[in-house]
């Protein structure tokens, strides 16, 4: 089995890490082909060792990051989507996969015409949930990519309850979890340990965790807030309000910033509890 995996965009965060991982774990005998944004290729080999660049000279990373963002709006789609298909054709015809996989259905929208045209099959690694996905822009060409895909692989039964309501009846159900010996490694003590984790952004609700924390802290509470992963993958501006909203927290000793952590795991066996901010239904398969 030759499988061709498509990650696309310069963010590398849990969607691209759970699918890498999910790719590591095939079997001995399949051979995987692993395409990344150029950007992301040094930290996507240190997961899966045979990864390559996706994007080449002709169909650079932020031009295949556009294209997803554009998918739902055809004219600017075709016009930023057509370096990105032309490569992906090429690497199909010379490669000759059995089954193509996309991280996310924006890249796998990206590629749908190349699969169709060649005749390859599609499935798609989903792990975002939309609630009224059905009413969502992007439900036409996601219920394009639904009819033709051989399988979705959602990241949790709350993601793939939207694709069920679309009709679609090929969907599996991957569950992401934290390895049993990420437990507790100790208890009790007076002063507890919170922890959140991700790829922070605005709609992940840090902003509201830190005021929260800075209420707990005024109301008496003992704790320390550890948030682990990037600020600023979804830029500069959004970092900036981040760290001048944490001022008082950083400076007194109760909020802790530790960036990106390639594994969490110490985070979680120190902690004593684990908050998930996000201010849209997340499925937090990674975390």
């Amino acid at each position: 089995m030759k499988v061709l995996v498509l990650i696309g965009g310069k963010v590398f965060s849990g969607a691209e890490i759970t699918t890498l991982r999910f790719v590591s774990a095939f079997p001995p005998e399949w051979t995987a082909r692993v395409c990344v944004d150029p950007g992301n290729l040094e930290k996507a080999r240190a997961i899966v060792p045979n990864c390559r660049a996706w994007a080449n000279e002709s169909a650079p990373g932020d031009t295949l990051l556009r294209a997803t963002h554009f998918i739902s709006e055809p004219e600017q789609a075709n016009f930023y989507c057509r370096p990105a298909r032309e490569a992906l054709a090429d690497i199909i015809v010379d490669w000759r996969p059995d089954v193509v996989l996309g991280c996310m259905y924006p890249v796998a929208m990206l590629a749908l015409p190349v699969v169709e045209k060649v005749r390859v099959p599609l499935a798609v690694h989903h792990q975002l949930m939309y609630n009224d996905l059905p009413r969502h822009p992007i439900s036409k060409p996601v219920s394009r990519v639904t009819r033709y895909a051989r399988c979705i692989i959602a990241a949790s039964r709350a993601v793939a309850r939207p694709v069920f309501r679309m009709g679609a009846m090929n969907v599996r159900v991957l569950h992401a979890e934290l390895p049993a010996s990420y437990g507790h490694s100790r208890r009790g003590g007076a002063v507890r340990q919170v922890l959140a984790v991700g790829t922070w952004g605005p709609v992940k609700g840090l902003d509201d965790l830190i005021r929260a924390a800075d209420l707990m802290h005024k109301a008496g509470w003992k704790f320390v807030l550890n948030v682990v992963g990037p600020l600023g993958a979804y830029g500069r501006e959004y970092e900036e309000s981040v760290q001048k909203l944490a001022e008082v927290g950083l400076r007194e000793g109760y909020v802790l910033f530790h960036g990106a952590a390639e594994d969490p795991g110490e985070h979680y066996a120190a902690a004593d509890v684990l908050v998930v901010p996000s201010c849209e239904p997340d499925p937090f398969p990674t975390v």
